[in-house]
């Protein structure tokens, strides 16, 4: 059974791994000790068959980065202390190398980046601006529904809710469906964008047809972005 889990998208999390401790060139592994604190959220994630779990770009990594730094400068101050400054030369250097290639095959804000080419490269054109003056339309103290994307514009809103369509097609399914149907009904303004996240797009239509007290206030981009405020 743990095989199974395991082996599930392996070389997915073979990759999430090497990414992780890949820039500071596996010097981490010189201070395993440090490392234990990452074990329960290593373990969790690995076994886990939720791709958003072991792959990068969310907040997860957050877990145990610091602990990956930490346990590689505490391998290099074991260096010193052996070999003293000569002997940790090489070890800087070839950190520096390896911080140089991940930066270019990983980073989304680089253009060569092949290993998320999925990822946009920063950019504010006319659809950026038209989903900007969407947001400045919703009132400071409304509640609102938006995909993932949106929602770090609106997250300093205590009643701010996002659309969790990453989990559709995980074994969590009903649940993500049973938590958009009861947080629609207690928001004033559901947000979604077409040119950025179709699906949610779809899922939210398909929670606002049947709830007719929904109207459509904004629409922006040839109707990319839709702006929908329920009506008392």
């Amino acid at each position: 059974m743990l095989i199974q889990a395991l082996e599930y998208a392996g070389h997915i999390k073979l990759l999430y791994l090497l990414l992780l401790f890949g820039p500071l060139a596996f010097s981490s592994f010189k201070a395993l000790s440090a490392l234990i604190p990452t074990i329960p959220w290593f373990g969790f994630s690995l076994l886990s068959q939720t791709m958003t779990h072991h792959k990068l770009g969310l907040h997860y990594e957050t877990y145990v980065i610091p602990f990956i730094f930490a346990a590689a400068i505490l391998g290099l101050r074991k260096d010193f202390l052996k070999f003293g400054l000569k002997g940790i030369r090489g070890s800087l250097k070839k950190i520096i190398v390896f911080d140089i290639i991940f930066l270019i095959a990983a980073s989304p804000l680089t253009s060569v980046s092949f290993l998320f080419p999925g990822y946009a490269s920063i950019y504010f054109g006319e659809h950026e601006r038209s989903l900007n003056e969407i947001i400045g339309m919703v009132p400071a103290n409304a509640s609102i529904f938006t995909q993932n994307n949106i929602f770090p514009q609106v997250s300093y809103r205590v009643n701010a809710y996002v659309l969790p369509t990453i989990h559709l097609n995980t074994t969590i399914r009903d649940i993500v469906i049973d938590f958009a149907n009861q947080t629609v009904d207690k928001v004033e303004y559901v947000l979604v964008d077409n040119k950025t996240d179709p699906i949610t797009m779809s899922l939210a239509i398909s929670l606002l047809e049947t709830r007719p007290q929904f109207k459509l206030i904004a629409s922006r981009d040839n109707g990319t972005i839709l702006l929908c405020h329920c009506e008392p």
